[in-house]
């Protein structure tokens, strides 16, 4: 998987660096500095893939020998704490062949670093990785002094910009997805920290060389006993905690993503339920909307009713047209809430001479109202009570319909 990596640092003699050394062992050659007299040897290097000094087109040509070259850096400076010199360290994409990488890390560094006067001297680098694979990446060393004819002039401090190193890395991104994309591979890298991103996740320490060393000894050693790996360098415990806590934030973050797909399908699922619900209900709206409107119509629901067929796809029977609806004004009884019995005691009464005004048998004399009348209440009979004789007691005979008189029974008592 394609990641970004890119580091730059300064050799200073003030960390008791020296230049020679460090071309040596990135170039992985045997290097002189005339200044010591100590010789550098890393020849024996395997991993090793490419090296190359890329100059501009003014540069001397005793530059392009890397003893000489860097030699004349150490010879330039005088202080002991000066700066002899940059190195930019990259990553490269596993996903690009050994001529894609040396193309893509050359190119870019003709643009960023040679346009602009500096001689970089290139080695990729290839070793195995922790995971077994490949471990491609580039050391670029470049020089921090302009050209003078033969030699080197003044220092550029311009080149120790923060926005141009900003540059340099936006920059790296964008040729290393580009070469990405004509290998057809959809791996891409993003120069933006994590916070940048809005990643919850740690960068993970370096251990520089010497740290790296002894902590792949102890994990050879640990495989060989069998036993966990401890960290054996203060460089090496900070690294395994960054691990330890991206490796809890992992879980957790899978953890929760799970459950928020669960809650999703779940309620996928209710939503297409209460869909299909929904559109059921609809239907039968529109079925009995349907049904209402060819009542009421005579059949004709709407234009496919025209044709003889119901929305629904069934035939529609021929009918004849319905004759409008005539409501008859409601009558007078009907409005004081009279029924038949109640208009027939009415006429009853008019015919004894009961009723009162005009109707009444004494014209001018109005007669009193009852109660009952004016609510539109019938007027029923008297109830009679069945009382049973003496003969009907022992089975003799059938029970005499005798009418009870209000007030006092035969007995002498009132009616309860």
């Amino acid at each position: 998987m394609a990641i970004f990596h890119m580091r730059a640092q300064v050799i200073s003699r003030a960390a008791g660096r020296s230049a020679i050394a460090a071309a040596a062992y990135r170039a992985g050659e045997r290097l002189r500095d005339e200044r010591t007299g100590q010789m550098h040897d890393y020849s024996r290097k395997a991993y090793v893939e490419y090296r190359e000094i890329m100059a501009p087109e003014t540069a001397p040509a005793w530059m392009q020998d890397r003893a000489a070259l860097w030699s004349g850096v150490e010879a330039a400076e005088k202080r002991k704490d000066a700066q002899l010199a940059r190195e930019v360290h990259f990553a490269l994409p596993r996903e690009l062949d050994r001529m894609e990488r040396v193309e893509l890390i050359r190119d870019f560094c003709q643009r960023e670093f040679v346009a602009r006067g500096m001689i970089a001297d290139v080695a990729i680098h290839n070793p195995s990785g922790r995971d077994g694979g490949e471990q491609p990446h580039a050391h670029v060393m470049l020089t921090t002094r302009v050209l003078t004819g033969e030699g080197f002039g003044a220092k550029d401090r311009d080149w120790n910009d923060k926005a141009l190193y900003e540059g340099w890395r936006a920059g790296w991104a964008e040729h290393a997805n580009r070469a990405l994309e004509r290998v057809g591979s959809r791996e891409r890298i993003d120069h933006r920290s994590f916070a940048a991103r809005g990643i919850d996740r740690e960068p993970e320490p370096k251990l520089g060389p010497k740290a790296a060393r002894l902590e792949r000894a102890e994990m050879r050693a640990a495989a060989n006993e069998n036993r966990p790996v401890a960290p054996v360098t203060e460089r090496g415990a900070e690294w395994e905690g960054v691990r330890a806590r991206n490796r809890v934030r992992d879980q957790v973050r899978g953890q929760l993503e799970l459950g928020l797909r669960e809650l999703r399908e779940v309620a996928e699922r209710v939503f297409g339920q209460a869909r299909e619900q929904l559109e059921a209900a609809w239907q039968r709206m529109e079925r009995a909307v349907a049904i209402v409107r060819e009542r009421f119509a005579g059949g004709r629901v709407d234009d496919a009713a025209d044709n003889g067929v119901r929305t629904d796809g069934v035939p529609v029977p021929e009918r004849t047209p319905a004759e409008p609806f005539r409501a008859e004004p409601p009558s007078r009884d009907k409005l004081l809430g009279r029924g038949g019995q109640a208009r027939e005691d009415a006429d009853r009464e008019k015919a004894v001479g009961g009723g009162h005004g005009r109707d009444s048998g004494q014209p001018g004399k109005p007669v009193p109202v009852e109660r009952d009348a004016l609510l539109g209440k019938t007027t029923l009979p008297t109830p009679t009570r069945l009382i049973p004789t003496p003969a009907d007691l022992l089975g003799r005979g059938p029970l005499q319909n005798t009418p009870q008189l209000p007030g006092r029974d035969k007995g002498g008592g009132r009616e309860r």
